[in-house]
């Protein structure tokens, strides 16, 4: 607990309620800190955020704003909460429509910027809280060196969030695991253009030579996922079709001034569907890009929420792997954020599967195995790739690269087929959410049927190069002999397996298993007259990874 003579407190705004009044009422102070290992100091407890709606005018890097907040407490009623907010000056707090008293607490050096605010009267439930502020924001220095938050551009500014940075400008529950729904009305000089997340749904211009742009986020989003860009852009709206027929809206901006990234918005669309493909459908409501340079400050892309931001030229690695986060850190996000990997292990990984898919590049074998053949002394091993304790290591080699290789280890052992529906159903289940390694770990065992925890210990939280898991090898494809005419029998030829080997047949029909027809030869029948015949065998060995091969599938045709 820190002691108050090490902070800066101010204290301004209504009168705090008598002591006889709160006795009256039994009431708690919230929590000001959401538990985080490696930034405790963030976010806040007592409460949940439902929806930010927040009115912005910007103007010659000045800011006039007031947010408004409307939660739910999860527990006892409120007596006292806290609000990250770094910088600026508060000039109004009401909550329920009551002017209330609040206070700044703040101490730099660990990252602690508090607006603690005092109702009237203790909340308990449903409750909204307003805040008016203004002036100028100055973004925040990570323990990496690099910036984040709002900064400032040649022409407006640019905030991207990632992991503390919202509070430069929005006064919030600034945690992962606390998402809400965002509605962010921008206003600014006409000559201008100002972009956020979720969908555009107005553009007024006014007489006094100002423009508001209104942005619609439905969505669940981390406050780190917010996305503010202000300045004179080119802007392309369209759309992209999704997988099954949906299209979704895109909305892109780039400064005129540099490169057009009309290759990039052309990759969008397929990039999103073989992610479909891969992961099930495209999480967001709207699609896009924004890409514009930041001087002396941010030098890397981010993928906020529905259109990612990108500092220059855009390569299809890069697209890839922010596209990729609208599932794995947007659409599920971390508890804590020494669970980072989460977020970036999986998008190193899809960024080489797509690479080889689309691109012709490496598999994520060929690319992981080769990493971790190549890294044998114990250097890049010793910070686990979960866990770890120094935020100068959050974005750090062990969270893409080591998180990759985990995952492809992990997908030798488990089998492509059992790997993939275990991404799926974690998509699925954690939707809208937020999820531990410690969740992950456990699911990766239920949805295997397989004792993982000892395996996935030692890729993740061991700080030394684990063993890579043994592989069934050679795996031959089988070959079908035989007319495909109704009436005939197809003979299975598995090919040559190692000793040791146990196999098991499956005839399928369009892809689809053929109940009961599990031997090595098929008696074709009148139903399968049109329709495409395969068989599939799968191979286990203990201690090994399953094999899955499938022969070449005929289509079958009536006896002439």
């Amino acid at each position: 607990m820190l002691a108050l003579a090490s902070l800066t407190l101010l204290t301004c705004g209504a009168s705090i309620a008598p002591p006889g009044r709160a006795a009256q009422v039994p009431s708690v102070a919230g929590a000001r800190s959401a538990g985080d290992s490696l930034f405790p100091h963030l976010g806040n407890g007592g409460y949940d955020v439902g929806h930010y709606d927040l009115d912005l005018r910007y103007d010659a890097g000045r800011i006039d704003a007031t947010a408004t907040i409307s939660a739910s407490t999860t527990g006892a009623r409120l007596r006292e909460f806290s609000l990250d907010l770094k910088g600026l000056t508060v000039t109004s707090v009401r909550v329920n429509d009551e002017p209330a008293t609040w206070s700044r607490v703040k101490k730099p050096s660990v990252g602690l910027f508090k607006l603690v605010v005092v109702p009237a009267t203790p909340v308990s439930g449903s409750f909204t809280t307003v805040v008016s502020y203004s002036g100028t924001p100055q973004p925040f220095t990570d323990a990496d060196g690099s910036k984040e938050g709002w900064n400032a551009t040649h022409d407006g500014a640019v905030a991207v969030n990632e992991p503390v940075g919202a509070m430069t400008f929005l006064p919030s529950n600034n945690t992962p695991r606390d998402k809400a729904t965002f509605e962010v009305s921008l206003t600014v000089p006409s000559a201008k253009k100002a972009v956020s997340n979720g969908e555009l749904a107005a553009v007024t211009t006014h007489g006094d030579g100002t423009t508001t742009w209104r942005w619609v986020q439905s969505r669940p989003q981390a406050t780190y996922l917010t996305l503010i860009a202000i300045g004179r852009f080119a802007q392309v709206t369209g759309s992209v079709k999704l997988t099954g027929g949906r299209s979704v809206p895109s909305w892109s901006f780039h400064d005129p001034t540099g490169t057009d990234p009309r290759h990039a918005r052309k990759r969008i669309g397929p990039i999103t569907r073989a992610l479909e493909a891969q992961l099930g459908p495209y999480p967001g409501g709207s699609t896009g890009l924004v890409m514009d340079e930041v001087p002396y400050g941010i030098g890397y892309a981010l993928e906020t929420q529905d259109r990612s931001f990108f500092p220059g030229w855009i390569d299809p690695s890069t697209l890839i792997h922010e596209i990729a986060h609208q599932w794995f850190g947007n659409l599920v996000t971390p508890t804590d954020w020494s669970d980072v990997w989460l977020n970036e292990g999986p998008a190193t990984w899809f960024e080489a599967k797509l690479n080889h898919d689309l691109y012709g590049g490496l598999t994520p074998r060929q690319k992981f195995r080769y990493e971790w053949s190549q890294l044998s002394d114990g250097a890049r091993w010793r910070t686990p790739v979960a866990g770890f304790t120094d935020p100068k290591r959050m974005f750090g080699w062990q969270v893409y690269t080591r998180g990759a290789i985990a995952l492809e280890a992990l997908r030798t052992k488990l089998g492509a087929n059992t790997f993939r529906r275990l991404l799926r159903t974690w998509l699925r289940r954690n939707a809208g959410s937020h999820a531990s390694t410690a969740d992950f770990i456990a699911l990766a065992e239920q949805v295997s049927g397989r004792e993982l925890s000892g395996f996935l210990n030692r890729w993740l939280y061991g700080t030394a190069r684990p063993a890579w898991p043994k592989t069934i090898s050679p795996a031959p494809t089988p070959r079908l002999v035989g007319a495909p005419k109704v009436g005939r029998t197809l003979t299975a030829r598995p090919g040559k397996w190692e000793k040791g080997i146990k196999r098991t047949l499956a005839w399928l029909r369009d892809g689809t298993v053929i109940r009961g027809a599990t031997g090595k030869r098929y008696h074709l029948v009148r139903a399968d007259a049109g329709h495409r015949i395969a068989v599939r065998i799968t191979a286990k060995k203990s201690g090994f990874a399953p094999v899955h091969r499938t022969s070449r599938a005929v289509r079958v045709t009536s006896r002439p």
